[in-house]
């Protein structure tokens, strides 16, 4: 895990409106660097994109626009539907590339993205070195409250859900062990035999690392670390950006290497300017977790049964319009992994 995740991006901007042609309408937030004029629509609209690439009848897709700090921007498209993450690159004008920051090459399919919804049941292994006061405040109940401030993040998107059951949020428990017991907090089946079977996602945290790497996450899969410093006193209640060091580091695990491993998510989604604070304190756009209703039939993306409008378009609108051309093969699905 990067603070501050990569230096090259300095600001992101939500797409609000798509054409009825389906192609990208853009417009600039406030402070924008880029007058709207100058952005070019996409040659082939992204829904021609996605049905072109994947075969999927998608009716309406959200995008976003990242501006890099050279000037250079790039679109995000993505579409979460039958167990996939659908993902797409696009320049400004709609052709096919991949931003050079960017984790994996675009566009993929990636199979079996558990999405942001449903109570996901989480084991944390907190590694206890010994010259921290961890296992201290985990005792007196720090834990419970920061796992609340990050489920109440998502209350107010999934509160017309219909179901209390489809609502994200994390359920936690956590076990506290000697570090020396941890041969390799890196080491999945390590974690999990601590850990228990059967939850949704595993956790190793070492607050304390002698080699404090950072994060690191299996993007769809269910396991996710963070080996991090602690200050030279021991004290986590000790401030960093204006934070404590508790909860910079629980925010690392569970606002940014748990959305790589249940999302997907990647840093090219994100803007990430010193001053960048969030979409609603989220680490992306809602559009392209699939926490808003794209396709207008009032239900998230992410918990309809039609997301995006698939299966639900009426006859004749798949269309033969080929979408834009590229070098190399469409990656099929795949189960890769990302440090930071």
């Amino acid at each position: 895990m990067r603070q501050g995740g990569s230096p090259q991006a300095r600001m992101i901007q939500r797409v609000v409106d798509l054409s009825a042609a389906g192609g990208v309408a853009l417009a600039l937030a406030a402070g924008g660097c880029t007058n709207a004029s100058s952005m070019a629509r996409p040659v082939v609209p992204v829904e021609e994109q996605f049905r072109s690439l994947f075969q999927i009848d998608v009716l309406k897709a959200p995008v976003v626009r990242a501006q890099l700090r050279d000037g250079s921007e790039h679109l995000v498209s993505t579409v979460y539907s039958g167990g996939f993450l659908y993902r797409i690159y696009l320049t400004p004008e709609g052709r096919l590339f991949t931003p050079a920051d960017t984790e994996t090459r675009a566009p993929y399919a990636r199979r079996a993205v558990h999405g942001l919804r449903g109570c996901i049941r989480t084991g944390l292994v907190v590694l206890d070195g010994g010259r921290t006061n961890v296992a201290e405040l985990l005792e007196a109940g720090l834990l419970e409250p920061a796992i609340a401030r990050i489920n109440r993040k998502y209350e107010t998107l999934f509160r017309a859900a219909s179901r209390y059951e489809d609502r994200f949020r994390f359920d936690v428990s956590y076990l506290v062990v000697p570090a020396e017991r941890v041969r390799d907090p890196t080491d999945r089946g390590e974690i999990v035999a601590l850990a228990g079977p059967g939850l949704d996602l595993y956790m190793a945290w070492d607050p304390d690392a002698a080699d404090p790497r950072g994060g690191w996450a299996d993007f769809g899969g269910d396991f996710v670390y963070l080996l991090a410093s602690a200050p030279a006193s021991g004290d986590l209640t000790e401030r960093r950006r204006g934070e404590t060091v508790l909860a910079g580091h629980l925010r690392s695990l569970f606002d940014h290497e748990a959305l790589h491993a249940l999302a997907g998510w990647e840093h090219s989604w994100s803007a990430w300017s010193p001053e960048f604070q969030g979409f609603d304190d989220l680490i992306a756009p809602p559009e392209l977790l699939g926490l808003t209703d794209v396709d207008g039939d009032g239900v998230l993306e992410i918990l309809d049964v039609h997301p995006y409008g698939i299966g639900a378009a009426p006859a004749g609108r798949l269309s033969e319009t080929p979408g834009a051309s590229f070098e190399g093969e469409v990656p099929g699905p795949d189960a890769a992994s990302v440090a930071g």
